[in-house]
C-alpha cells in the first residue's frame, strides 16, 4: 500500500486551523489546502486522516500516474494526498470517487501552489472546483469580524443565481460567483450585475472567483479574482 500511516499527534499542538479544516472535513467529501512550504500544512492535515500518501516521494508517485483510480482505491480512507502537484492526474480521479460517493471527508489535498487550470484539463474541474472554492472561502470568512451571514441566492426557476451572498451588516453584502474558468468574461458576470443594480448603494463588490491568474475589472464594483488570491 503506497504512502504511510497519520503522523503521530504526542507532540503536536492544536492549531486556529484544526477547527476549520475539521468542520470543512465534516462537510465536504474533498479538501484542498495550497499554501508555500514549510507551513505545517501537512503536519495539520495529517492529524485529520487515517493515512498520508506523499506524492512527491517517487516510487509512490509511480503507483498514482500508472492508474490513479486503483492507487486511490487501496488507500485507506480519509486519506491525504501530500504534494497532489507532481501527480495532477490524481486531481481526476478524486473527482471521479467523489461523483462515485459524496460522504464527506474522505480525501484531504495539500500542494505547495495552485496550479492554473487550462482547457485541456476542464474535465477535472467545474463541479469539483466550486465545491473546492466554496470550501477555501468559507474559513476566510469565517475569520472576519463582525462574523458575516453567507446566503445562497437563487430566484425561483433559476434564472439568476448567485453562489455567495456575505451580508456585512447595514444592509452591505458582497456577492462571490465561482466560475472554472481561468479567464471569466463580462457575460459570466450578469447574475452580479443584476444583483449590483437591484441594490444599489447596498452592494459594495461582487467577484468572478476562477481558476486562472489575473485579477481585472469586469465592470462598476465587479472584478475577476484568482482563488489563488487567498493565499497570496
Amino acid at each position: 500500500m503506497a504512502g504511510s500511516t497519520a503522523g503521530s499527534t504526542a507532540h503536536y499542538r492544536s492549531r486556529l486551523a484544526d477547527e476549520i479544516l475539521a468542520e470543512l472535513c465534516r462537510d465536504f467529501p474533498a479538501v484542498m489546502i495550497t499554501g508555500a512550504r514549510a507551513t505545517g500544512k501537512t503536519t495539520t492535515a495529517a492529524q485529520h486522516v487515517a493515512q498520508v500518501v506523499r506524492l512527491d516521494e517517487p516510487g509512490v508517485a509511480a503507483a498514482y500516474r500508472a492508474d490513479p483510480d486503483a492507487a486511490l482505491r487501496r488507500a485507506d480512507l480519509p486519506v491525504l494526498l501530500d504534494e497532489w502537484q507532481a501527480v495532477p492526474g490524481v486531481l481526476g480521479a478524486v473527482k471521479r470517487a467523489v461523483d462515485r460517493d459524496p460522504t464527506p471527508g474522505r480525501f484531504v489535498l495539500t500542494g505547495s501552489g495552485a496550479r492554473r487550470s487550462d482547457d485541456s484539463r476542464r474535465p477535472l474541474v467545474g463541479r469539483w472546483f466550486d465545491a473546492f472554492a466554496t470550501a477555501q472561502l468559507r474559513p476566510e470568512l469565517a475569520l472576519a469580524h463582525p462574523l458575516p451571514v453567507l446566503h445562497h441566492l437563487r430566484e425561483q426557476g433559476g434564472r439568476r443565481e448567485v453562489d455567495l451572498v456575505v451580508e456585512l451588516g447595514g444592509s452591505r453584502v458582497v456577492a462571490l460567483e465561482i466560475k472554472a474558468t481561468s479567464a471569466p468574461t463580462v457575460g459570466d458576470a450578469r447574475h452580479l450585475f443584476w444583483l449590483r443594480d437591484r441594490l444599489g448603494k447596498g452592494f459594495v463588490t461582487g467577484a468572478i472567483v476562477h481558476s486562472g491568474p489575473g485579477i481585472y475589472e469586469l465592470g462598476d464594483r465587479v472584478y475577476a479574482v484568482p482563488l489563488c488570491a487567498l493565499w497570496s
